[in-house]
């Protein structure tokens, strides 16, 4: 089963991931993040002098697919992740269950200047990642059998085990 997980940063996609992992722990899990496949620092785009990694072309999608594809033969359960989970039709066309998280916008904003890892952003940059998931990182209208949750509740397992068992 390949699993797509979307959703903005901060909107608990990685969480997720690793909740599902401890579902099927009796299974061979593999999580693949899209983070983990972006593109050489001198073909990212930029915006305002600053690597722009909120844009689908910060990300080699040809190698994400590849992998999701290798992890599946080897693996019973692949769960990719990523806010440009459903941006490539190739992508969503391999998946076997789709799970989109959302939360507000306020919330994303007090998630994010509360974002450590890797430096802190400016409130210009903040609000440009908000636009980036609007333009590209939101559920296309036309997907369909895709489990929405909202991060900011408590997920229901029951809910979330029963979609997937279908």
């Amino acid at each position: 089963m390949i699993i797509g997980i979307g959703g903005v940063s901060m909107s608990g996609k990685s969480s997720l991931a690793r909740i599902l992992k401890k579902h099927f722990s009796r299974k061979k899990v593999s999580i693949l993040c899209q983070d983990d496949f972006i593109m050489p620092q001198n073909e990212m785009p930029q915006i305002n002098g600053k690597t722009d990694w909120e844009n689908p072309g910060s990300i080699d999608f040809d190698e994400f697919i590849a992998s999701v594809v290798a992890r599946d033969i080897e693996n019973d359960v692949v769960i990719a992740e990523g806010l440009f989970a459903f941006h490539d039709q190739t992508l969503i066309n391999l998946y076997d269950k789709k799970i989109f998280l959302e939360i507000p916008e306020p919330v994303f904003f007090e998630r994010k200047k509360l974002d450590k890892r890797w430096e802190i952003e400016p409130d210009w940059y903040i609000q440009h990642i908000w636009k980036s998931y609007l333009k590209f990182g939101v559920l296309p209208e036309s997907q369909k059998d895709v489990l929405t949750l909202n991060d900011t509740q408590t997920i229901d397992l029951d809910i979330l085990m029963n979609y997937l068992s279908k």
